[in-house]
């Protein structure tokens, strides 16, 4: 008999005893080199990046792409302070009124609002109309606005604004009002503490490239989608389809300006840096808002958009997906509604912090699932620069 094998008979053993213990040596430093990736990526800081902002001077009028722009308790400066109203007091919207899609605010300054039109906007049913400087109104008559059964106060900014947007939209008895430096209108406390002007419910609306993304496959061929549709205030990139859900909260510090640190550090006597949390309270559902062409003013003859997300989005579909919000889209009215993107409120200590297109900020993921954090690991073992799908 060969030398090797009267050694390993001579052990009073199976070979393979031998050949499994190799394996299970194998599996156990597999293992471990996997928990040791799981917690290296469970510890590591998350982050997400600001590709875009954007500012809504009127409530549902066209917005402004800001390269940086200051938060405020009330969300990005100049975002909806202004509103229209009709005879009854409420907020009117694209809902109501589609053509407010042409009306192109310049953002406020110390002289007031101009009011003007987009270029092409004299469209059958449209009064091409030449812009208007409107001088901001802060005292005077308090008119409160009715935004989603909140009563919110608001100050007339006078007969010329009112005679322009009743002659370009159509509509007798409109107003402009801007929200009164008194006002204080809350978010439901069900979702937290923070504050907002004229914003349907929330001050801010956050919303992630990788979910339009995926959302315009779900179209193709039918419609494409823009950030003009959605409407966001912030629009971030970093994350898979439609992780935002996920998230509990942007964490944002403003780094000291090189003139306030010494060696890295914050020279003494120096304030410290502001800093805000922005609180992911829930995804947002979507309305009929979203099947307006920005272009044309008209909406989708079979609401596309709309339909195609209350089929592939909605709460019936993510209840059985969604670990953060699972209560939130299991409540019956949620079943049929359509989500794409996330409402959020603002916290902060002080005043004066600055958001950048290409900041980087961190998020607390402590909410996230294991599948989240599996399809993260993979994604820097594999080497992938984009998100993997979400359908799981």
């Amino acid at each position: 008999m060969p030398q090797d094998t009267l050694a390993v008979a001579g052990t009073g053993r199976s070979p393979w005893v031998w050949v499994w213990g190799i394996v299970a040596a194998a599996a156990a430093g597999g293992l471990s080199w996997w928990a040791t990736l799981l917690l290296r990526q469970r510890n590591r800081p998350k982050t997400v990046r600001i590709e875009e902002l954007w500012v809504y001077p009127i409530k549902s009028c066209k917005g402004h792409s800001m390269k940086e722009v200051e938060l405020t308790k009330w969300g990005l400066k100049d975002d909806r302070r202004y509103v229209i109203v009709g005879p009854e007091s409420k907020a009117l919207t694209q809902r109501e009124l589609p053509k407010m899609v042409f009306i192109h605010p310049a953002l406020p300054t110390e002289k007031g609002l101009l009011l003007q039109a987009l270029p092409g906007s004299d469209l059958p049913g449209s009064k091409m109309m030449a812009p208007v400087l409107v001088k901001q109104v802060t005292e005077g008559t308090v008119r409160h606005v009715n935004v989603w059964g909140d009563q919110v106060a608001g100050i007339d900014q006078g007969d010329v604004a009112a005679s322009w947007l009743q002659s370009f939209l159509g509509k007798e008895g409109l107003r402009l009002l801007f929200v009164a430096p008194s006002s204080k209108r809350v978010v439901s406390p069900e979702f937290g503490v923070g504050e907002t002007a004229f914003a349907d419910l929330f001050p801010l609306l956050v919303s992630n490239q990788a979910s339009l993304d995926d959302f315009n496959t779900r179209v193709a061929g039918k419609v494409e989608t823009t950030l003009a549709n959605w409407r966001p205030n912030i629009h971030i990139s970093g994350v898979g389809p439609w992780e935002e859900e996920e998230i509990r909260a942007l964490e944002i510090d403003a780094p000291h300006d090189s003139s306030s640190m010494t060696n890295g550090a914050a020279k003494p006597g120096t304030e410290a840096p502001a800093a805000a949390r922005l609180t992911l309270a829930k995804p947002c559902a979507r309305c009929i808002m979203t099947t307006v062409d920005p272009q044309t003013g008209q909406r989708q003859a079979e609401g596309t958009t709309l339909k195609t997300l209350r089929k592939v989005h909605s709460g019936a579909v993510l209840r059985a997906k969604a670990t953060l919000h699972k209560a939130f889209f299991a409540r019956e009215k949620s079943a049929s509604e359509g989500f794409f993107g996330v409402n959020a409120f603002v916290e902060m200590p002080k005043p004066g912090l600055i958001l950048k297109v290409g900041d980087t900020v961190e998020f607390n993921g402590e909410s996230w699932h294991w599948r989240h954090r599996f399809m993260f690991l993979m994604q820097q073992i594999l080497g992938k620069t984009r998100p993997m799908s979400s359908d799981w």
